[in-house]
């Protein structure tokens, strides 16, 4: 099963988890677990060694740049505080405004009124009043004029949201390309395994002869086990290995036992001028 078909599999719980991810460095964390998770159950059920060794390498380098996440969906922005409203400066100010008026016009009645009055508030009283009501008077006005601009108190937070589609197209495309490297490396180890084809070919063979001579076996019939006795040296001619027979230039490449005759018991077997098989042969009165 290819990293395409694994990642496919995770489409559904990839995409929930992203879109509760939600932000750029939560998303980052749930990339780098599924490229982790991809990795692990690839070479589960993977074959060959440069395969999983590719898969491994760029695997790596996919969890390296999970954190540069670049697909942002959409932005949000929070906003807090702000200046004091205007209405409550100008409703302090009509308050004022009438406090003023209220003690001016008690003063000014003090001061034109009768003998009682004059008694009941003293200059004294009726100057305070008159100096009261005066402040309180441009006091009013000054509120009511035209206040300072306020500088605007409000915090902004920017919230950046994720787009968990366009981070799966991102992903699927990294594991297509890492499937197609994968493959590119398994079948150059294929290519360079030594003698692959070769062995395949030898195992065949010796099948084959071993079957030959297992049913020439069981026939009973001692000719035609003979026959296929000759197919050995067919079985050796074709692998390139030479069946020596004794002689006194090839004494070297056997056992000698005593015997009044001369003779091959077992021949010898070399490939390329190497023995690789020691024969054994009757070698006279020696």
């Amino acid at each position: 099963m290819t990293m395409t078909e694994l990642l496919e599999q995770d489409k559904e719980k990839l995409m929930a988890q992203l879109d509760s991810a939600s932000t750029p460095d939560r998303a980052g964390a749930v990339i780098e677990q599924e490229y982790d998770r991809l990795l692990y159950r690839y070479n589960e059920q993977c074959t060959s060694g440069a395969g999983r060794a590719v898969c491994a390498s760029m695997t790596q380098i996919a969890r390296t740049e999970a954190g540069l996440v670049d697909s942002i969906g959409s932005t949000k922005i929070w906003e807090s505080g702000g200046k004091t409203p205007e209405k409550k400066i100008r409703g302090a100010a009509w308050a004022v405004l009438a406090a003023g008026a209220v003690c001016l016009a008690a003063g000014l009645a003090a001061l034109a009124g009768s003998a009682a009055g004059h008694a009941l508030f003293g200059l004294p009283v009726q100057l305070l009043l008159l100096a009261v009501g005066a402040v309180l008077l441009y006091l009013a006005g000054y509120l009511t004029g035209k206040p300072p601009k306020q500088e605007e108190t409000k915090e902004q937070k920017i919230e950046m949201m994720v787009d968990a589609g366009r981070i799966y197209r991102c992903m699927q495309a990294a594991v297509l390309t890492m499937d197609q490297n994968i493959q590119a490396a398994a079948e150059e180890e294929e290519q360079e395994a030594p003698g692959a084809d070769a062995a395949a070919a030898a195992d065949r063979d010796e099948i084959e002869l071993m079957a030959g001579l297992l049913e020439a076996s069981c026939s009973g019939d001692a000719r035609y086990a003979l026959d296929k006795l000759n197919d050995i040296r067919y079985f050796l001619y074709k692998k390139g290995i030479d069946i020596v027979e004794y002689s006194p230039e090839t004494a070297d490449y056997f056992d000698l036992i005593p015997s009044k005759r001369t003779g091959t018991i077992r021949p010898a077997l070399a490939a390329g001028g190497k023995l690789l098989k020691k024969g054994l042969a009757a070698g006279g009165d020696r």
